[in-house]
C-alpha cells in the first residue's frame, strides 16, 4: 500500500498572505492539494474580513481543491496565569503561540466559536481544527469536539471526533530560527523519505517562516518533491479514507457453504 502525505500550510492569515500564496503556489506546481490552516482573528494587526482579496484568494484556493480548516483564533498564548506542563510547553516548544494549551472548556469555547463566526461570514466552513504549535489541553479538545469540528490534529495524532478514532499519524516539520536548523532539516528529510518509501501515512507540516532564507526555502521545495512523489491528500480525505477502511474491516467474512 502506497503512503499517503498530509501537506499542511500553517499560519495561513492576512499577515502572512504572500509568504502564504508562495507555500500554495509551490504545492500547486508538484500536483498536491494542501490543507490550509486559517488564523482568523487577529494577528499581526490582522483579521479575516470578507471580500477582501485575503479571503478572495482562499477562496480560489479551496475552488483547486485545497482544504480549508482552522488554526486557533489569535494565534497567540493567553496570558491567564497558568504555568504547569501546558504553560511550559506553550512558551518553550511553541514559542508562545500554543493558544489552546492551557485553557479550560469555556474558555477555549469563546475562542473557537468566535473563529467559526470569522470563517462563516467569509464563507468558509472549516470540518477541522489544528491548535497553534499542536498544543491544546484536554478541556479544549472537549470544547472542539463539542462544536463539531469533525477532527482535530497534535503533533503525532490525528484525532476523528466524529468516529471516535485517534490515528497516529506523525507530523514533520522544519524548526527556523533555531540552532538546530540545518540538522532539523536534513533528520525532516529522512524521515518524510522513510515514510515514504515504506509506504507509512505520514503529515508534512510547512510554515511561512520556511522561506525564510535560501537555504530554507530549497529545502522545503525539496521536501515538496518528496511529499509529491506519494499520494497526497487532504486532512479530510485521510480521515474519509480511515473510515472507509474501517467499514470495509467491520464486514465479516462470508465462506461459502461447502459442496
Amino acid at each position: 500500500m502506497s503512503a499517503n502525505v498530509v501537506v499542511s500550510i500553517h499560519d495561513v492569515a492576512p499577515c502572512t498572505f504572500a509568504v502564504s500564496r508562495e507555500l500554495v503556489n509551490h504545492v500547486q506546481r508538484h500536483g498536491i492539494r494542501a490543507t490550509l490552516l486559517v488564523v482568523p482573528g487577529p494577528w499581526g494587526g490582522e483579521s479575516m474580513v470578507p471580500g477582501s482579496p485575503f479571503c478572495r484568494w482562499l477562496d480560489h484556493c479551496q475552488q483547486e481543491g485545497h482544504e480549508i480548516s482552522m488554526h486557533g483564533w489569535s494565534h497567540t498564548a493567553p496570558d491567564n496565569g497558568v504555568i504547569g506542563m501546558g504553560g511550559i510547553a506553550a512558551r518553550v516548544i511553541a514559542r508562545g503561540c500554543a493558544e489552546f494549551a492551557t485553557l479550560d472548556r469555556a474558555s477555549s469555547r469563546q475562542r473557537l466559536v468566535a473563529g467559526l463566526g470569522a470563517m462563516r461570514d467569509a464563507g468558509f466552513h472549516p470540518v477541522g481544527f489544528t491548535p497553534p504549535g499542536w498544543l491544546a489541553s484536554t478541556p479544549a479538545r472537549d470544547a472542539v469536539g463539542a462544536l463539531g469540528f469533525e477532527y482535530s490534529t497534535s503533533h503525532r495524532l490525528i484525532i476523528d471526533h466524529r468516529g471516535g478514532e485517534r490515528h497516529r499519524v506523525p507530523a514533520v516539520c522544519q524548526r527556523p530560527d533555531s540552532l538546530l536548523t540545518s540538522v532539523g532539516s536534513r533528520l525532516v528529510r529522512r524521515v518524510l523519505i522513510g515514510h515514504v518509501t515504506s509506504g507509512r501515512d505520514v503529515r508534512l507540516a510547512l510554515h511561512p517562516r520556511d522561506l525564510s532564507t535560501a537555504a530554507l526555502a530549497h529545502e522545503t521545495i525539496t521536501l515538496i518533491q518528496v511529499a509529491g512523489v506519494a499520494s497526497t491528500v487532504t486532512y479530510a480525505e485521510l480521515i474519509a479514507e480511515r473510515r472507509r477502511r474501517r467499514a470495509i474491516d467491520a464486514v465479516p467474512v462470508q465462506h461459502g457453504a461447502a459442496a
